[in-house]
């Protein structure tokens, strides 16, 4: 079993630390700064199991012109990416993968502006929304019916690597950049309870089962 929440966005470590470093400052919670050999959102067993806003961001320059920053909640995270992408001038994409479930939420950013959205989950198509990006098919993600049968379509992580790849995000579901990492992480208050909950009416993605 495997989970991955990140965002992608065409730009430096510097520029990305700084503008997120603003975004959390205009947040009512406090974060302390860590700096670690690997991701810390990947090192705790503090994952949110629903779209709680994260506690955690682990940022890495990745390649030349992609930074990732993980995060450890299934949340869209999109007043983030907005604001980023916004400052930034730039484009970003949002990729929640879950194994188990071969569950699937990937958005794209340009400039402050959500273009697209496509969720999935179970072998169905949750929401679709955005417009219609150039290189899409009529219908979303690749046939895994054998030959002879109905066609059945499911959105899978290879989709949203071919998605990434699209837009000039070319980056894996799984990529990960070497060590020193930057990471921001809530300070727990005692007494907090999540104060910062996002409320939802359906789980993500069924909370995996």
């Amino acid at each position: 079993m495997s989970t991955i929440c990140k965002i992608a966005i065409e730009s430096s470590e510097e520029e990305v630390l700084l503008s997120l470093t603003q975004f959390l400052e205009n947040d009512d919670d406090d974060y302390e700064k860590i700096i670690s050999e690997w991701a810390l959102v990947n090192q705790t067993n503090d994952f949110e199991v629903g779209e709680y806003m994260p506690t955690i961001f682990s940022v890495k320059q990745v390649t030349d012109k992609i930074t990732e920053i993980h995060y450890n909640s299934f949340s869209k995270v999109v007043d983030l990416v907005s604001y980023l992408t916004k400052k930034l001038t730039t484009k970003a994409v949002v990729n929640i993968y879950q194994s188990t479930a071969e569950a699937c939420y990937w958005a794209y950013y340009l400039s402050g502006e959500q273009l697209r959205e496509i969720e999935s989950g179970d072998g169905e198509i949750g929401d679709n929304n955005g417009i219609k990006l150039d290189f899409e098919n009529d219908i979303l993600g690749h046939n895994i019916s054998d030959v002879g049968e109905e066609p059945f379509y499911i959105f899978g992580s290879g989709d949203m690597e071919k998605y990434n790849e699209e837009v000039d995000i070319r980056i894996g579901i799984y990529l990960e950049g070497g060590s020193n990492w930057v990471n921001y992480k809530r300070i727990q208050i005692i007494g907090d309870s999540k104060s910062n909950v996002t409320s939802i009416n359906k789980p993500w993605w069924k909370f995996w089962w």
